[in-house]
């Protein structure tokens, strides 16, 4: 965590993890203000503010990353995320994770999504997501500490993990297709203006993404199981 946080301190970004509901309600009122404003320029499209708030108000864990400006700190960016209990099993869901469209592509979301699994280290992790460029942050993760990511470049292998994966993306969400693409969460719509391509050189990323249809609102879950 050390090192993560000096990382961010050398590019002039310092980290808060709170615990939202410790706060009072005028403090979440203030903090959600702040956060819905990054996840409108993360996405660059308006969002429903609820789709903020309800992530936020209830969560285990959110980091906040903020620089410094004349008039104070800016948030540039945060996380949300959540234990949840699926079949007596703790899992870390990663719930949001979103930076400010000027330091997007930067790494900072590889270590934000590190210092939520040093946070809460579980033996599986959970996310969903309309958009490539976090499938590639959340594989590189994994590889870093041994997780197994599907729908991964096994999409035909190991069937154990396989069902294991189906079994826990539909404990979480009935409708999660044997694929484990969601089929219109987003209010059927895209959340970003402009959602990233997958990586041409991927055929992983390419078959997951040519099964999507990001502007209908579908997602595809992510599951990261323990090696």
């Amino acid at each position: 965590m050390l090192e993560i946080r000096t990382e961010l301190s050398d590019r002039g970004i310092v980290n808060y993890v709170l615990d939202p509901r410790e706060l009072t309600n005028e403090w979440q009122d203030q903090l959600i203000d702040n956060l819905y404003d990054v996840a409108v320029d993360s996405f660059g499209r308006w969002l429903p503010y609820e789709a903020i708030d309800s992530r936020t108000r209830a969560s285990d864990s959110l980091i906040l990353l903020a620089k410094k400006t004349e008039s104070g700190e800016k948030i540039v960016g945060y996380s949300v995320n959540e234990i949840i209990n699926l079949n007596c099993q703790d899992i870390n869901y990663y719930n949001t994770v979103l930076i400010r469209r000027e330091l997007q592509e930067k790494g900072i979301a590889n270590l934000l999504l590190e210092m939520q699994l040093m946070l809460n280290p579980c033996e599986v992790l959970l996310s969903r997501t309309q958009n490539p460029a976090f499938y590639r942050v959340m594989k590189k993760m994994c590889d870093k500490y041994s997780y197994e990511l599907m729908p991964g470049a096994k999409i035909v292998g190991n069937e154990d993990d396989q069902d294991r994966a189906l079994k826990i993306a539909r404990s979480y969400d009935s409708n999660v297709c044997p694929n484990l693409i969601v089929k219109g969460v987003y209010f059927g719509r895209a959340l970003m203006y402009d959602t990233p391509e997958p990586d041409t050189d991927s055929i992983t990323e390419s078959l997951i993404w040519n099964r999507l249809d990001v502007d209908s609102g579908d997602a595809t879950m992510l599951v990261a199981i323990k090696k």
